[in-house]
């Protein structure tokens, strides 16, 4: 797991992460509780929880079966921490909110260890070249409730 060395195996399902804007920084503890409030607040926003989407996903691109349970276990967050084709990121809800989470994918995309992007601003998420095309995708999340990079 990509978080792996920041939880404590033993309580990984009994850590708490705090996500009230005072808290300063710092990635999640409990792996498993905050991809679910992920996929809870996509469904919310979009109608499409992570794990629904990906399995749609794999669905148009031949990689999964039609049975496929979509339901969220334990076993899907270790995986999808693990994912190499699915990059997902967090932040928390602070006024200049700093990323919290961060899969196998997108760290390898950012080449950021995951204690390096759990203290990075999530301003500072793309190079200057590109903060228009930036502030356009934040608009439309806003606006929206979601967004993909395609």
């Amino acid at each position: 797991s990509c978080c792996q060395s920041l939880v404590n195996s033993d309580s990984d399902s009994e850590a708490v992460d705090s996500y009230d804007p005072s808290v300063l920084g710092g990635c999640v503890k409990n792996l498993e509780n905050h991809i679910r409030l992920l996929d809870q607040s996509l469904e919310e926003s979009s109608g499409t929880g992570v794990f629904r989407w990906i399995q749609q996903e794999q669905q148009h691109s031949g990689d999964d079966d039609d049975n496929a349970d979509p339901t969220p276990r334990i076993a899907m967050a270790t995986e999808l921490d693990a994912d190499t084709r699915f990059g997902i990121l967090s932040h928390g809800t602070q006024a200049d909110p700093i990323f919290n989470y961060g899969n196998r994918a997108s760290l390898e995309l950012f080449e950021q260890t995951i204690e390096t992007l759990c203290r990075t601003p999530s301003r500072r998420s793309t190079v200057p070249e590109l903060m228009e095309d930036r502030s356009q995708l934040i608009e439309a999340i806003e606006r929206d409730g979601h967004g993909t990079i395609d």
